[in-house]
């Protein structure tokens, strides 16, 4: 007889749509459990995603998708959980799904606005100028010194323009730019110019001993004390036994 052809298991078909739902419920719980006291058990047998469902739906059905937006962004959730999150429970349910009755443009406006939302919550950063250094200005930041390294720089900049000025007044000259002061470098004691040379020097190492013929003596190699002593106990050690025969322990007794 033929073999009959092996097919997928059945169970497994159902399974996975039950652990897309699963992953779906956990994902939503992870962002409603900000603003309720609900358990994922509890969003997920009670009528409590189905009435949530219709509170964030109703702004969107009356043309207000900027209310709609503000209220899934208290619960933390997003345009998603229109999409993917409350269908993979109301489906199984056979609840009907009014998101996608609404026109599109209300749609796009809900996109629009939780994206405008979302980039106003995020932490807006400085830009650098092109000729800004960085790493000066943040040494003389950390360092306190960064007011002084402001007015180095102005007064570089007006011995300069002076220097320009006059040489096109005289033209004999040209004016130079004074440099800007480098940065002293600074030890471990923190005062500048002074070089620390405590880890160079052998001050703290110690001479070896040596024996009685000059050679040197290892110090790590001592003499260690016994950390076991074996005690004697009816004239035998743990390693050596006595031999008791059975003649020695029943003799008394058959005598007696």
């Amino acid at each position: 007889e033929p073999l009959a052809r092996p097919a997928f298991p059945s169970w497994l078909q159902k399974r996975s749509g039950m652990t897309k739902a699963k992953a779906m419920a956990q994902d939503m719980h992870s962002h409603v459990k900000v603003a309720t006291t609900t358990s994922i058990r509890g969003l997920v047998t009670t009528s409590y995603h189905d009435l949530l469902h219709l509170r964030m739906l109703r702004p969107l059905q009356i043309g207000s998708p900027k209310d709609c937006a503000a209220a899934l962004t208290i619960y933390g959730l997003t345009r998603e959980f229109f999409t993917d999150q409350a269908p993979a429970l109301r489906k199984p349910l056979q609840l009907d799904d009014n998101y996608w009755k609404v026109d599109g443009k209300l749609k796009h406006a809900l996109l629009q606005e939780l994206q405008a939302m979302s980039n106003q919550s995020m932490v807006t950063k400085r830009k650098r100028d092109a000729g800004e250094d960085y790493g000066s200005r943040r040494r003389g930041g950390r360092a306190g010194g960064g007011e002084d390294t402001g007015a180095a720089a102005d007064e570089a900049g007006d011995v300069g323009d002076t220097g320009d000025a006059e040489g096109e007044e005289g033209g004999l000259f040209k004016g130079k730019k004074v440099a800007k002061k480098a940065d002293k470098v600074k030890t471990t004691k923190g005062k500048p110019g002074e070089v620390d040379y405590s880890k160079c020097s052998l001050s703290g190492w110690k001479s070896q001993p040596k024996d009685a013929e000059g050679n040197d003596m290892d110090v790590r190699k001592k003499e260690k004390k016994p950390m076991l002593i074996f005690k004697y106990l009816d004239g035998h050690t743990n390693a050596v036994r006595r031999k008791v025969h059975l003649e020695d322990v029943l003799g008394p007794w058959i005598l007696f």
